[in-house]
């Protein structure tokens, strides 16, 4: 009758523990290959400076547009100075109440200084008449006015004080709001205009 090997028998391989309980044989886990990957290497963050070639021409650009801007609107503020002043004379005219020769001569007077500073080498000063409305109509040929309100500033030292306070009564807001958009809107030429002041 063979005997039945013990657990503790010295020959012969043991079977205890080589089987798991589940009846298969235990392997190593193989190595993941994930495992030896290393981490991604981002590139190191661009510099802001120093500043590419094509910045700096930008910048440049930006600066002379910016200071020619500056230089432009100081160069049209300076040249429009005479305008900004004769509508202020003239505010003080509109709030005039006594509407007589004299004030028609002193809205005269205003018309030709501003003139005068638009147009250095006109000689506006000396016109008058018919020659001094034709001017006014030229300079600003956009602003309209009535015949008769024109006839006063060109005619206006032929009539007595009666016809002229007469006149204004009627025609002076007409009057001030024609010499305001001529004021606004005559261009100040680069060449003189010829001004014919024989009579």
């Amino acid at each position: 009758m063979p005997l039945s090997p013990t657990p503790n028998a010295p020959h012969g391989p043991s079977l205890t523990g080589s089987m798991p309980t589940g009846g298969m044989p235990t392997t190593p886990a193989p190595n993941d290959p994930l495992a030896a990957l290393k981490d991604i290497h981002l590139p190191a963050p661009v510099d802001w400076w120093p500043l590419a070639p094509g910045w700096w021409v930008l910048i440049i650009l930006v600066l002379a547009g910016l200071i020619a801007g500056v230089i432009y609107l100081r160069r049209h503020i300076k040249r429009n100075a005479y305008r900004r002043q004769a509508l202020e004379q003239l505010q003080l005219l509109e709030n005039t109440p006594e509407r007589d020769s004299r004030w028609l001569q002193s809205l005269n007077e205003l018309l030709k200084r501003c003139a005068q500073s638009a147009y250095p080498q006109g000689n506006t000063a000396s016109l008058h008449g018919e020659k001094w409305r034709h001017f006014l109509q030229q300079q600003a040929s956009k602003v309209f006015a009535a015949p008769e309100v024109l006839n006063l500033l060109s005619s206006g030292g032929y009539r007595s004080d009666k016809e002229i306070s007469s006149a204004l009564t009627e025609h002076a807001n007409n009057l001030v709001e024609f010499s305001k958009q001529w004021i606004n809107q005559h261009p100040r030429a680069i060449q003189q205009p010829a001004v014919n002041t024989t009579c």
